[in-house]
Protein backbone atom coordinates (compact mmCIF):
# COMPACT_ATOMS: atom_id res chain seq x y z
CA UNK A 1 0.00 0.00 0.00
CA UNK A 2 2.80 2.42 0.82
CA UNK A 3 4.44 1.80 -2.54
CA UNK A 4 1.16 2.76 -4.20
CA UNK A 5 0.81 5.83 -2.03
CA UNK A 6 4.30 7.02 -2.89
CA UNK A 7 4.15 6.05 -6.55
CA UNK A 8 6.00 8.83 -8.36
CA UNK A 9 6.07 8.73 -12.15
CA UNK A 10 9.51 10.25 -12.53
CA UNK A 11 10.42 8.73 -15.88
CA UNK A 12 8.27 10.95 -18.09
CA UNK A 13 8.61 14.32 -16.42
CA UNK A 14 11.89 14.74 -14.59
CA UNK A 15 14.33 15.39 -17.42
CA UNK A 16 11.89 17.78 -19.09
CA UNK A 17 11.26 19.54 -15.80
CA UNK A 18 14.97 20.24 -15.41
CA UNK A 19 15.91 20.74 -19.07
CA UNK A 20 15.75 24.52 -19.12
CA UNK A 21 17.51 25.23 -15.84
CA UNK A 22 20.77 27.13 -15.66
CA UNK A 23 23.29 24.94 -13.79
CA UNK A 24 25.43 26.26 -10.97
CA UNK A 25 28.35 24.48 -12.61
CA UNK A 26 28.99 26.99 -15.40
CA UNK A 27 31.31 28.92 -13.14
CA UNK A 28 33.43 25.92 -12.16
CA UNK A 29 36.74 24.94 -13.69
CA UNK A 30 36.65 22.00 -16.08
CA UNK A 31 40.29 21.09 -15.45
CA UNK A 32 41.01 17.44 -14.71
CA UNK A 33 41.29 17.87 -10.97
CA UNK A 34 40.27 14.73 -9.13
CA UNK A 35 38.63 16.56 -6.27
CA UNK A 36 36.21 19.32 -7.19
CA UNK A 37 34.33 21.09 -4.42
CA UNK A 38 30.74 22.09 -5.17
CA UNK A 39 28.89 24.67 -3.09
CA UNK A 40 25.43 23.15 -3.34
CA UNK A 41 23.05 26.03 -2.75
CA UNK A 42 19.84 24.03 -2.88
CA UNK A 43 17.64 26.80 -1.55
CA UNK A 44 18.59 28.83 -4.62
CA UNK A 45 17.78 25.81 -6.77
CA UNK A 46 14.18 26.05 -5.63
CA UNK A 47 13.95 29.64 -6.83
CA UNK A 48 15.74 29.00 -10.13
CA UNK A 49 13.86 25.85 -10.98
CA UNK A 50 10.40 27.25 -10.40
CA UNK A 51 9.34 23.77 -9.35
CA UNK A 52 6.44 23.10 -7.04
CA UNK A 53 5.05 19.91 -5.60
CA UNK A 54 1.47 19.15 -6.58
CA UNK A 55 0.52 17.15 -3.53
CA UNK A 56 -2.33 14.68 -3.34
CA UNK A 57 -3.26 11.67 -1.28
CA UNK A 58 -1.82 9.16 -3.75
CA UNK A 59 0.78 10.79 -5.96
CA UNK A 60 3.41 13.50 -6.16
CA UNK A 61 4.01 15.20 -9.48
CA UNK A 62 6.07 18.03 -10.96
CA UNK A 63 4.77 21.36 -12.15
CA UNK A 64 7.15 23.52 -14.16
CA UNK A 65 6.38 27.19 -14.63
CA UNK A 66 7.40 28.20 -18.15
CA UNK A 67 6.42 30.55 -20.93
CA UNK A 68 3.42 29.49 -23.07
CA UNK A 69 4.54 27.67 -26.20
CA UNK A 70 8.01 26.85 -24.85
CA UNK A 71 9.35 23.47 -25.98
CA UNK A 72 11.26 21.32 -23.51
CA UNK A 73 13.57 18.68 -24.97
CA UNK A 74 15.30 15.74 -23.33
CA UNK A 75 18.74 16.44 -21.95
CA UNK A 76 21.74 14.48 -23.19
CA UNK A 77 21.94 12.86 -19.75
CA UNK A 78 18.26 11.93 -19.51
CA UNK A 79 18.95 8.30 -18.56
CA UNK A 80 21.21 9.34 -15.68
CA UNK A 81 18.56 11.76 -14.44
CA UNK A 82 15.92 9.05 -14.46
CA UNK A 83 18.29 6.67 -12.67
CA UNK A 84 18.92 9.26 -9.93
CA UNK A 85 15.20 9.89 -9.46
CA UNK A 86 14.49 6.16 -9.20
CA UNK A 87 17.28 5.75 -6.63
CA UNK A 88 15.83 8.57 -4.54
CA UNK A 89 12.33 7.09 -4.83
CA UNK A 90 13.56 3.66 -3.67
CA UNK A 91 15.48 5.22 -0.78
CA UNK A 92 12.41 7.20 0.26
CA UNK A 93 10.29 4.05 0.32
CA UNK A 94 12.89 2.29 2.46
CA UNK A 95 13.06 5.21 4.90
CA UNK A 96 9.26 5.33 5.25
CA UNK A 97 9.09 1.57 5.84
CA UNK A 98 11.83 1.69 8.48
CA UNK A 99 10.27 4.64 10.22
CA UNK A 100 6.97 2.77 10.46
CA UNK A 101 8.75 -0.38 11.67
CA UNK A 102 10.33 1.66 14.47
CA UNK A 103 6.94 2.97 15.52
CA UNK A 104 7.70 6.56 14.50
CA UNK A 105 4.40 8.11 13.45
CA UNK A 106 3.95 9.29 9.85
CA UNK A 107 1.65 12.26 10.30
CA UNK A 108 -0.66 12.48 7.26
CA UNK A 109 -1.26 16.17 7.94
CA UNK A 110 2.46 16.98 7.77
CA UNK A 111 3.58 14.26 5.35
CA UNK A 112 0.59 13.42 3.10
CA UNK A 113 2.76 11.37 0.72
CA UNK A 114 4.16 9.26 3.59
CA UNK A 115 7.77 9.89 2.56
CA UNK A 116 9.19 9.56 6.07
CA UNK A 117 11.35 12.61 5.30
CA UNK A 118 9.13 15.14 7.08
CA UNK A 119 9.77 15.57 10.78
CA UNK A 120 7.72 17.01 13.61
CA UNK A 121 7.24 20.67 14.39
CA UNK A 122 9.29 20.73 17.60
CA UNK A 123 11.59 18.07 19.07
CA UNK A 124 14.65 18.14 21.37
CA UNK A 125 16.95 18.51 18.33
CA UNK A 126 14.93 21.22 16.55
CA UNK A 127 17.25 24.21 16.43
CA UNK A 128 15.52 26.76 14.17
CA UNK A 129 12.22 27.64 12.53
CA UNK A 130 11.25 25.98 9.25
CA UNK A 131 8.60 26.11 6.52
CA UNK A 132 6.54 22.95 6.02
CA UNK A 133 5.76 23.66 2.35
CA UNK A 134 9.46 23.90 1.53
CA UNK A 135 10.15 20.58 3.26
CA UNK A 136 7.36 18.86 1.33
CA UNK A 137 8.58 20.26 -1.98
CA UNK A 138 12.10 18.99 -1.34
CA UNK A 139 10.91 15.36 -1.18
CA UNK A 140 10.24 15.27 -4.94
CA UNK A 141 12.71 12.92 -6.73
CA UNK A 142 13.03 15.52 -9.49
CA UNK A 143 15.67 17.17 -7.28
CA UNK A 144 17.92 14.13 -7.73
CA UNK A 145 17.59 14.59 -11.49
CA UNK A 146 18.35 18.29 -11.09
CA UNK A 147 21.54 17.51 -9.16
CA UNK A 148 22.67 15.20 -11.98
CA UNK A 149 22.38 18.16 -14.34
CA UNK A 150 24.42 20.41 -12.06
CA UNK A 151 27.11 17.77 -11.58
CA UNK A 152 27.54 16.89 -15.25
CA UNK A 153 27.39 20.45 -16.54
CA UNK A 154 30.05 21.31 -13.94
CA UNK A 155 32.30 18.85 -15.77
CA UNK A 156 32.40 16.19 -13.07
CA UNK A 157 33.39 12.70 -14.15
CA UNK A 158 33.02 9.21 -12.62
CA UNK A 159 35.22 8.85 -9.57
CA UNK A 160 35.40 12.57 -8.77
CA UNK A 161 34.91 13.57 -5.14
CA UNK A 162 32.10 15.94 -4.18
CA UNK A 163 32.21 17.76 -0.84
CA UNK A 164 28.73 17.99 0.67
CA UNK A 165 28.02 20.16 3.70
CA UNK A 166 24.52 19.51 5.04
CA UNK A 167 22.32 19.71 8.10
CA UNK A 168 19.20 17.87 9.18
CA UNK A 169 16.98 20.72 8.01
CA UNK A 170 16.42 19.32 4.49
CA UNK A 171 17.10 15.57 4.59
CA UNK A 172 15.36 15.06 1.25
CA UNK A 173 17.80 17.40 -0.50
CA UNK A 174 20.77 15.58 1.04
CA UNK A 175 19.20 12.35 -0.20
CA UNK A 176 18.71 13.85 -3.68
CA UNK A 177 22.38 14.83 -3.79
CA UNK A 178 23.56 11.35 -2.79
CA UNK A 179 21.17 9.67 -5.24
CA UNK A 180 22.63 11.82 -8.01
CA UNK A 181 26.16 10.89 -6.93
CA UNK A 182 25.21 7.23 -7.10
CA UNK A 183 23.64 7.61 -10.54
CA UNK A 184 26.77 9.13 -12.12
CA UNK A 185 29.39 7.36 -9.97
CA UNK A 186 30.67 10.30 -7.92
CA UNK A 187 32.20 9.97 -4.46
CA UNK A 188 30.51 12.25 -1.89
CA UNK A 189 32.34 13.35 1.25
CA UNK A 190 29.50 14.37 3.56
CA UNK A 191 29.91 16.47 6.69
CA UNK A 192 26.56 16.41 8.46
CA UNK A 193 25.24 18.77 11.14
CA UNK A 194 22.71 16.95 13.36
CA UNK A 195 20.53 19.90 14.35
CA UNK A 196 17.48 20.50 12.17
CA UNK A 197 14.86 23.15 11.59
CA UNK A 198 11.16 22.43 12.04
CA UNK A 199 9.85 19.50 9.95
CA UNK A 200 13.36 18.35 9.03
CA UNK A 201 15.21 15.23 10.21
CA UNK A 202 14.51 16.18 13.80
CA UNK A 203 13.41 12.84 15.26
CA UNK A 204 16.06 12.22 17.96
CA UNK A 205 16.33 8.48 17.27
CA UNK A 206 16.09 8.71 13.48
CA UNK A 207 18.25 11.50 12.09
CA UNK A 208 19.61 11.53 8.55
CA UNK A 209 22.69 9.73 9.86
CA UNK A 210 20.44 6.85 10.92
CA UNK A 211 18.68 6.94 7.55
CA UNK A 212 21.99 6.71 5.70
CA UNK A 213 23.09 3.70 7.76
CA UNK A 214 19.79 2.01 6.85
CA UNK A 215 20.23 2.76 3.13
CA UNK A 216 23.80 1.47 3.26
CA UNK A 217 22.71 -1.80 4.89
CA UNK A 218 20.00 -2.27 2.26
CA UNK A 219 22.44 -1.74 -0.59
CA UNK A 220 20.71 1.40 -1.87
CA UNK A 221 23.48 3.93 -1.14
CA UNK A 222 27.08 2.82 -0.49
CA UNK A 223 28.04 5.94 1.44
CA UNK A 224 28.95 6.83 5.02
CA UNK A 225 29.28 10.21 6.71
CA UNK A 226 32.81 11.64 6.67
CA UNK A 227 32.17 13.63 9.86
CA UNK A 228 29.37 15.08 11.96
CA UNK A 229 28.86 18.16 14.10
CA UNK A 230 26.16 18.74 16.71
CA UNK A 231 24.53 21.71 15.00
CA UNK A 232 22.59 24.62 16.39
CA UNK A 233 24.04 27.91 17.58
CA UNK A 234 27.80 27.68 17.75
CA UNK A 235 27.51 24.13 16.36
CA UNK A 236 27.43 22.98 19.97
CA UNK A 237 24.03 21.27 20.28
CA UNK A 238 21.96 21.51 23.42
CA UNK A 239 20.52 24.90 22.50
CA UNK A 240 17.46 23.86 20.55
CA UNK A 241 14.14 25.65 20.53
CA UNK A 242 12.89 23.48 23.41
CA UNK A 243 16.06 24.01 25.45
CA UNK A 244 17.77 21.13 27.18
CA UNK A 245 21.31 19.85 26.97
CA UNK A 246 23.28 18.21 24.17
CA UNK A 247 22.40 14.62 25.11
CA UNK A 248 20.23 13.82 22.08
CA UNK A 249 22.69 15.47 19.69
CA UNK A 250 25.61 13.50 21.14
CA UNK A 251 23.70 10.21 21.00
CA UNK A 252 22.96 10.79 17.31
CA UNK A 253 26.62 11.58 16.68
CA UNK A 254 27.69 8.34 18.37
CA UNK A 255 25.21 6.25 16.36
CA UNK A 256 26.52 7.72 13.10
CA UNK A 257 29.96 6.22 13.70
CA UNK A 258 31.56 9.30 12.12
CA UNK A 259 34.19 11.56 13.72
CA UNK A 260 32.62 14.38 15.75
CA UNK A 261 33.78 17.88 14.87
CA UNK A 262 33.84 20.43 17.70
CA UNK A 263 35.25 23.91 18.04
CA UNK A 264 38.31 22.54 19.82
CA UNK A 265 38.95 19.88 17.16
CA UNK A 266 39.04 22.17 14.11
CA UNK A 267 41.65 24.80 13.33
CA UNK A 268 40.36 27.98 11.65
Amino acid sequence: MRAEKLQIDAAKSIANATAGLAPFGRGFSRSRVRVRLLAIVLAAALAIAGLSLAEGPSQASIVLRREPGAVLARTTFYDSQIRAAVIMRDCTLAIAEERTARGIHLDPELDPNSTGLIGAEFTPITTTLGVLEAKRTSTNPAFAALMVRYFLEAGLEPGDVVAVGASGSFPALVLATLAACRAVDLQPAVVYSIGASMYGANTPGFTFGDMLILLNHRGLLPYELAAVSLGGEGDAGGNGILGGDAEYFEQAATRSGAPLLKSDTVVD
